[in-house]
């Protein structure tokens, strides 16, 4: 049974509650519109993919992949970082996971994986 638009709404918010604090230096208030904006979609992606899994582990999932989008930003090398103690440091990495399959990656997919249906189709 899929999640109604109310219950979208809701899940969404905890999850964007979820998603905030500090990750690679950012901090936000949980009403933050980039929160949500990224909460929504990952809300939306996984009761697309499995609609009928309990709403609980369609919440770890949205909270898994909305923190894999949230700390990952493709083609980043390089980041700067400013605590509020003034305090910096400039950070240099290889952004592999930024290109990897975020699904995956974050553990969503292996918490959807006995969820979701697939069929069989005929071939030729």
């Amino acid at each position: 049974m899929a999640l109604t638009e109310p219950e979208l709404a809701a899940l969404t918010s905890r999850v964007a509650a979820r998603i905030t604090g500090t990750v690679l230096g950012r901090e936000a208030p949980s009403t933050s519109t980039v929160e949500m904006e990224i909460a929504g979609a990952a809300v939306i992606f996984v009761n697309d993919v499995a609609p009928n899994a309990p709403e609980s582990i369609l919440r770890e999932a949205a909270i898994r992949l909305s923190a894999w989008i949230y700390a990952n930003r493709p083609h980043v090398s390089e980041h700067g970082i400013t605590d509020p103690s003034g305090t910096s440091i400039k950070l240099r990495f290889n952004n592999s996971a930024a290109t990897a399959n975020g699904f995956r990656a974050s553990g969503a997919s292996a918490l959807l994986s006995r969820y979701v249906v697939r069929r069989a189709g005929v071939i030729g």
